[in-house]
């Protein structure tokens, strides 16, 4: 979960839903910027439920037990944060929408739906969405592409979706011990390309974990080189990447980006990444300079690229080095919250215009 900023000198509050909780982590980090001393975090308890947990019979208490909620914003701030496309966001924006309100102004960071596709239902879905949304102030997303998607496709005004770069925490450049245990980690679920992964491994490559539901990972029984690994928390996974020679990001093409945040720790930790060139990679990695970009689909691609970095100690530091500092310049907590006030402020930052609709 992403980090936001206040804007305009203006009161503003971050939302999010779930049973209580300490802040999130990123929240010690960014107050210590003092420009976001109006900034206030709240916690929007529902049932005790997380989001996930919320059934679809749910729905409608839940919007009842939003408007007190949304009422007392609207009174308090002028900018309300919330994430995503998640049940928080949903309901201030149906609430907005409906009440003919414009006040919180209201940004979603990272917003993220699936694509729309010739499905009635996704038709439905997309034309709900539309009506609802259309009550945003701002969107941002975390992809150039996505970005331009979206605008396109839901036909907002210019300059309503805008990117800015995600983010990781700072305390994965801190010094720590790193190995190099000879093996090629993946790791996620949404958008992950591992078939393509598989097939790039054969029956040959190199010993291989895998971090994912294992439906998602079917090899061969003749791949004794793979281990998938399921449910592991963020401290293992930040484990098992320190101990990597590679890091693999395998990805289907899609307008919506994905995989960032394994991308940027993997970076952070200093390891060479190979990732599909597509929505969630192309803004954050330059081929061969701080990180390998492969075209999708692609196994010959990839195992090219897997076997040339086992293969070269300096190339893999180059990389390594370089994509450290690249989080170091670009990627921490405060360069996403001042992009986030500059596009609120100015309208700076990377807004994109509306295409022809999908």
């Amino acid at each position: 979960m992403a980090p936001v900023t206040r804007a305009m000198e203006m009161r503003s509050v971050v939302v999010t839903l779930g049973p209580p909780l300490e802040k999130p982590w990123w929240w010690d980090e960014i107050k210590a910027d003092e420009e976001l001393c109006d900034l206030e975090y709240q916690r929007v308890v529902f049932r005790k439920k997380t989001a996930q947990q919320i059934s679809t019979r749910e729905l409608v208490p839940f919007l009842l037990h939003m408007l007190p909620v949304y009422l007392r914003m609207r009174r308090r701030f002028d900018y309300v944060f919330t994430f995503e496309c998640d049940l928080t966001t949903f309901a201030l924006a149906f609430w907005q929408k409906l009440l003919f309100q414009r006040r919180p102004r209201h940004v979603v960071l990272q917003f993220i739906m699936r694509e729309k596709t010739t499905a009635l239902s996704s038709r439905l879905k997309y034309a709900a969405m539309q009506w609802c949304f259309s009550s945003l102030h701002r969107v941002i997303c975390s992809a150039r592409r996505e970005a331009e998607y979206y605008q396109a496709v839901f036909q907002w005004p210019c300059g309503r979706a805008a990117f800015v770069p995600f983010h990781t925490s700072r305390t994965l450049l801190e010094p720590g011990e790193v190995f190099d245990e000879g093996f090629v980690l993946a790791a996620g679920r949404s958008f992950r390309d591992y078939p393509t992964l598989l097939a790039a491994l054969g029956t040959d490559g190199p010993r291989a974990i895998v971090v994912a539901p294992r439906r998602a990972v079917s090899a061969p029984p003749e791949v004794k080189t793979l281990e998938v690994l399921e449910e592991i928390s963020l401290p293992e996974l930040d484990r098992l990447i320190r101990r990597a020679r590679i890091v693999v990001v395998p990805l289907f093409d899609t307008n919506v980006s994905s995989g960032q945040l394994v991308l940027l720790h993997a970076m952070a930790l200093g390891k060479p990444v190979i990732a599909t060139r597509t929505s969630g990679t192309e803004d954050y990695i330059e081929s061969f300079v701080n990180g390998v970009l492969v075209p999708p689909s692609d196994p010959d691609a990839l195992r090219k690229a897997i076997d040339r970095l086992m293969l070269d100690v300096r190339l893999r530091k180059e990389l390594g080095d370089r994509a450290r500092e690249a989080v170091r310049r670009r990627h921490l907590p405060h360069h996403y919250t001042q992009a986030v006030r500059d596009v609120l402020k100015n309208g700076n930052g990377v807004a994109v215009t509306r295409q022809a609709a999908y």
